[in-house]
């Protein structure tokens, strides 16, 4: 059986995206991802708490749990606080994802109508968010700790915005296009991956 192919586009970046939209990564094979321990040197934070409460208090709904964990579990490995589900995000999200989805682009929502960092994500049947938030975590082997640059950019922008430490909450869409690709936007407030500067 042939492996699900995934493309990838990086994460933009606050006042210069580095590297064209469109550009896309090699085929990779969907994996099942172990759970991690729980995690120490953040207070209240482990790899096993429920995600936080969005602003003015209510749950976090139930689909977006896992995709919120992953993200939170990265950022607690590092000593990051945790993100807040956004509904205002997963809607601005949504609202790109049904235009990627209806139109059969994947590019990146223009910056000058977004002020959030936002990450893509393309698969073929069978992805979901959390798939997609793992798939950004990969790039976590590639982060060696320095600013953000357009030479490192591209094979670590949607880890360094997972984790970016100014960041405070995120949220996603997901949508099906017409040639069956799964399509997931995430958007995250304040952006991250601004040049020069490192994520944490």
């Amino acid at each position: 059986m042939r492996a699900p192919v995934v493309f990838i586009v990086a994460s933009c970046v606050a006042g210069a995206l580095l590297f064209p939209p469109g550009v896309f990564a090699e085929e990779k094979k969907k994996k099942k991802s172990e759970p991690e321990a729980p995690r120490k040197g953040v207070p209240g934070v482990t790899g096993n708490d429920p995600a936080p409460a969005p602003k003015g208090g209510g749950k976090v709904p139930a689909a977006a749990a896992e995709f919120l964990q992953v993200h939170n579990d990265a950022r607690a490995r590092v000593g990051v606080a945790p993100l807040r589900w956004s509904e205002t995000l997963a809607r601005h999200a949504q609202e790109w994802a049904d235009h990627l989805a209806s139109t059969g682009s994947f590019q990146h929502r223009d910056r000058s109508k977004s002020g959030y960092g936002e990450n893509l994500f393309g698969g073929s049947e069978g992805y979901g968010p959390a798939d997609a938030a793992r798939n950004w975590l990969e790039e976590r082997a590639a982060y060696r700790g320095d600013p953000v640059t357009p030479q490192n950019f591209q094979s670590v922008g949607h880890y360094t915005q997972m984790v970016w430490s100014g960041t405070t909450e995120v949220g996603y869409g997901m949508a099906r296009g017409r040639n069956g690709m799964v399509i997931i936007v995430g958007n995250y407030s304040p952006r991250g991956n601004r040049s020069g500067q490192r994520p944490y």
